[in-house]
């Protein structure tokens, strides 16, 4: 009840909603294919990105290094998707950033030191992602089936959500990527 009577105009299926890190909530709609802003107080602001910028189906998100990253996830195997996108803060310079076929059919998307960690539920794992570009490695396959969420802990470490065998539930990792047992 946050956001009250949007969904005609703007939501249908809301996948991520993140803080911006300026004073405003961005949320991804898969089923509009937008990626929408909003103030604190849950007043619309602006869509940042939208088919008329090529995007289809975004599904994880975070900002990170100055920019908005996202994940395009496309059943069809569309060129240019299932692939990690990026664009400015205010929209603009938004463009594929990376594709690659070991990517398998991303979801969701965080921060980790050199890059960026991007969960594949097609293959199973979490792949890491460099800055520069250069570098696409497995970066976890410990217990995932179809790994959805990521989130970033205190410590360092992430958790990671898997909704199939063999791992139901949460998985939490260091933040190279080791399974680790919590208390």
């Amino acid at each position: 009840d946050f956001i009250l009577n949007d969904a005609a105009a703007h939501f249908s299926q809301v996948i991520s909603c993140q803080p911006s890190g300026r004073g405003t909530l961005l949320m991804n709609d898969i089923d509009r294919d937008a990626i929408y802003e909003y103030s604190m107080t849950g007043i619309y602001l602006r869509t940042l990105a939208d088919t008329s910028k090529g995007i289809l189906e975004p599904w994880g998100m975070c900002v990170a290094y100055g920019k908005i990253f996202f994940t395009c996830c496309d059943f069809t195997n569309t060129p240019g998707y299932n692939a990690i996108w990026s664009m400015d803060m205010d929209g603009s310079n938004c463009a594929l950033w990376y594709a690659n076929v070991e990517l398998g059919r991303v979801r969701d998307i965080q921060p980790a030191p050199g890059g960026l960690i991007v969960g594949d539920s097609l293959n199973n794992r979490i792949n890491f992602v460099s800055l520069d570009r250069t570098v696409c490695r497995v970066w976890s396959t410990y217990g995932l089936g179809f790994p959805q969420q990521i989130t970033k802990r205190p410590d360092g470490g992430y958790v990671g959500s898997a909704f199939n065998a063999p791992s139901f539930g949460l998985n939490f990792y260091d933040a190279q990527g080791n399974i680790r047992s919590e208390e």
